[in-house]
């Protein structure tokens, strides 16, 4: 005779790590949706996206243009501050003067980045589902994040990423505030404040209105004393960030 497990235990079960010494698919059972769910969405921006940088250079940048920019350099900077200042100090999009450095084509160059961006976005919404509802197998948190980048590579196309939606820095950013506002949903703002610094790195507008909205939740938190920041962490992820765009702005 059996006793019946409590719903949830096998799930639990499920989650638990491996016992010591111990080998094999189980392991990764845990991961294994997880993982399948990140390279699919990796391949399918890839595929979907494959021609976007090819038929933009094609299309949009003709002769013509590029002379004009070449003898008035003021057209490529005027516009409003989230154009090519923020574009030039925007972190991710350094790797594309490091890839260019090393020889890398800018056709090699876009899908690597993208790729990074994919990435990005699963494990940033997968760890957001996670904290948001600890609850969650680690699994529906994979197929959430699977959602969350293909439903962004099929929204089509919008006027702030000029015909191509990966391969920018909006990825990174959205992703980063995803993990953000989960962490203020459950007042766990030292995490928080750390990853909001690095949003202010990877596009600082898009951090601002973050800010916004996280700013009233924090001075609600402290009035009802449900949270402990660690003013030492958050004053010195913010001087990091800080120390950061002024040395990539560089005047």
């Amino acid at each position: 005779m059996t006793r019946d497990r409590p719903e949830g235990v096998d799930q639990v079960a499920d989650d638990l790590p491996a016992e010591p010494g111990s080998t094999g698919p189980r392991s990764l059972a845990p991961f294994t949706v997880s993982i399948i769910a990140a390279a699919s969405s990796v391949g399918l921006v890839l595929f979907r996206t494959g021609h976007g940088l090819e038929r933009t250079l094609s299309e949009s940048l003709s002769p013509a243009e590029l002379i004009v920019e070449h003898r008035n350099p003021l057209l490529s900077s005027i516009g409003f501050p989230s154009g090519s200042e923020l574009t030039s100090i925007s972190l991710p999009l350094k790797a594309y003067e490091i890839l260019g450095a090393l020889d890398f084509g800018v056709l090699t160059a876009n899908r690597l980045v993208v790729a990074a961006e994919v990435l990005w976005m699963f494990a940033c919404v997968w760890w957001a589902v996670r904290v948001a509802r600890p609850t969650v197998s680690r699994n529906v948190a994979g197929l959430a994040a699977g959602v969350a980048c293909v439903a962004y590579v099929l929204a089509g196309n919008n006027l702030a990423n000029w015909g191509f939606v990966w391969g920018w820095n909006y990825g990174f950013a959205y992703a980063a505030v995803c993990l953000a506002m989960a962490f203020a949903l459950r007042s766990k703002w030292n995490p928080c404040a750390v990853v909001v610094a690095v949003l202010v790195t990877i596009h600082s507008v898009v951090a601002v209105l973050t800010l916004l909205v996280l700013v009233p939740l924090l001075v609600l938190d402290l009035a009802r004393r449900k949270v402990h920041p660690r003013w030492s962490l958050i004053g010195g992820v913010t001087v990091a960030s800080a120390t950061y765009i002024v040395l990539a702005r560089g005047d």
